[in-house]
């Protein structure tokens, strides 16, 4: 294969951003239809919405609509707001650590390492673009079901979408990163994905910040506990396989296969994203300007609740405290 020519430009400034292995697939127009291939790994959907300016800011959108779905009905998000920024914190610091694992293997592979923090921006607008896959927990389970069963549904809802996103972003690296002609090199960006994914896993797990992501307030110390077991299994069996993701990853840098090479180009800016996906994304996030004063009110109470039942645990302690120190 020869060797590609690379030439990078803003990509929100300019209509050219990468000349590398020339793609028509990134021709195709980018509506809803295409979101819905995107999320499903489709190499034509993946290149149309990475030679896309406006993708930077739709998937922005999306991501902060992602914190909403989040929250919503577990959180006040009147008294604390910023929460729907974690999505958006948790993405970037991702990107932050995955772009130069990625970057390492690519040019050990070949690849040109110009303009990194361009190729940077056009891998954190595609992550953000898996953010639809998380509205998926708007459905109010806790509702519907008891907090025990509820816990149960969220944590089969979580993994599920885990190992999705986790294939999805595999699939998204490989398409970006490897010619064409070499698409199985899926298992390379797999490979790189995990070591990641597992080491950030096992540096900040704690098995109570699961618990809240499962269930609401009023889940039971048995689903808490369930939960949490669980998750020390998951947690002892990324241990287990840290060392075979670190050599897997090694060993792809270090194989003397294929070349890869960055494949994005970008189209005249005359083919903007489509009216209906901006419209889809805005409205992700104007929609809680209908929901929040449905759900917060709840979540105000049980806050005020949760407030109420720490204030007298504070003062039986002090009482018990005094009645102690007027004995002595």
């Amino acid at each position: 294969m020869g060797k590609s020519s690379f030439k990078w430009a803003n990509p929100i400034s300019s209509t050219s951003i990468i000349a590398g292995n020339g793609n028509s697939d990134s021709g195709a127009d980018v509506t809803i239809g295409t979101l819905v291939q995107f999320l499903l790994g489709s190499r034509p959907a993946i290149l149309a919405l990475a030679s896309r300016r406006d993708t930077f800011w739709l998937g922005l959108i999306l991501i902060v609509s992602a914190g909403f779905v989040r929250e919503y009905n577990r959180s006040n998000l009147i008294l604390n707001p910023w929460l729907v920024g974690l999505p958006f914190v948790a993405t970037v610091g991702f990107t932050l650590v995955l772009f130069p694992v990625m970057e390492i293997v690519a040019r050990q592979r070949g690849a040109a390492g110009r303009h990194y923090w361009a190729r940077f921006k056009v891998c954190l607008s595609m992550l953000w673009m898996t953010a639809p896959l998380a509205w998926v927990f708007i459905l109010p389970v806790e509702l519907l079901m008891s907090p025990d069963h509820a816990a149960i549904i969220n944590l089969w809802l979580l993994g599920i979408l885990a190992v999705w996103r986790m294939l999805l972003t595999s699939r998204i690296l490989a398409v970006l990163f490897v010619p064409h002609a070499n698409e199985t090199m899926f298992t390379g960006t797999f490979l790189a994905i995990m070591l990641v994914t597992d080491t950030l896993y096992l540096c900040n797990f704690r098995g109570d910040r699961l618990v809240m992501m499962v269930g609401s307030d009023t889940v039971t110390p048995i689903a808490a506990f369930i939960v949490i077991q669980i998750m020390s299994v998951v947690s002892i069996a990324g241990v287990i396989t840290w060392p075979v993701w670190f050599v897997g990853t090694l060993a792809v840098a270090l194989w003397d296969g294929p070349r890869w090479s960055w494949t994005v180009k970008t189209l005249p800016s005359n083919r903007p994203v489509s009216n209906s996906v901006k419209l889809l994304a805005a409205a992700s996030v104007l929609i809680w300007a209908v929901l929040l004063p449905m759900t917060q009110p709840l979540q105000q109470q049980m806050q005020n609740n949760e407030q109420a039942l720490q204030n007298q645990a504070a003062q039986k302690t002090a009482s018990d405290v005094s009645r102690g120190n007027s004995r002595h």
